[in-house]
């Protein structure tokens, strides 16, 4: 039986839990990094605009490298997060194409499922300051945490941290309110 979260990027399935990231609107962002990483080189190579001194060459190839490396990483990378409440594992990996990081282990070391209000300050360069709510869903344990997503709306994380807690076969505690 599959119950499907309100979070898009959420899957609860027969004692899993699936949370993906990446791609969307994230790869939009990342392909004008890439083109204005790639086309100085490309017309360079082609001889489409010369460059006085041999330091400008070294200057607009680290230039174009960095403009790569973020569009890469905006337009390719991906992570999910996989429990399985039958096992009692999780694992966490992070890739950008071929290049991955993986972190497993067991869910024995989490006793709860929470969700919590957060409210976050961004400064802005005018020296004002904005402030955005989140509520983070997290697994927690005597010694350690494990972050699962961190929906912008309250009844979206209240239902997402529910469905966890179900598949998982913990205890849910909601820290939204003024009571537990």
């Amino acid at each position: 039986m599959e119950i499907k979260g309100i979070s898009d990027r959420m899957k609860v399935e027969d004692g899993r839990v699936e949370v993906r990231g990446g791609g969307g609107c994230l790869t939009i962002v990342g392909i004008p990094f890439l083109l204005m990483g790639c086309i100085p080189i490309v017309a360079l190579i082609f001889g489409q605009f010369s460059i006085a001194a041999p330091f400008e060459y070294v200057l607009v190839g680290i230039l174009c490298l960095i403009f790569i490396a973020v569009g890469g990483v905006l337009t390719f990378a991906r992570y999910s997060l996989e429990m399985d409440g039958n096992l009692r594992t999780y694992r966490k990996r992070f890739r950008v194409v071929l290049v991955t990081s993986e972190r497993g282990g067991s869910l024995d070391k989490f006793d709860k499922v929470s969700v919590m209000h957060r409210v976050r300050r961004r400064t802005s360069n005018e020296g004002g300051s904005r402030t955005y709510t989140d509520y983070p869903i997290r697994l927690e344990g005597p010694a350690e945490t494990l972050d699962i997503s961190s929906p912008n709306i309250l009844e979206n994380a209240q239902r997402d941290a529910e469905q966890v807690a179900k598949a998982l076969r913990l205890p849910l505690a909601d820290r939204t309110g003024p009571v537990e």
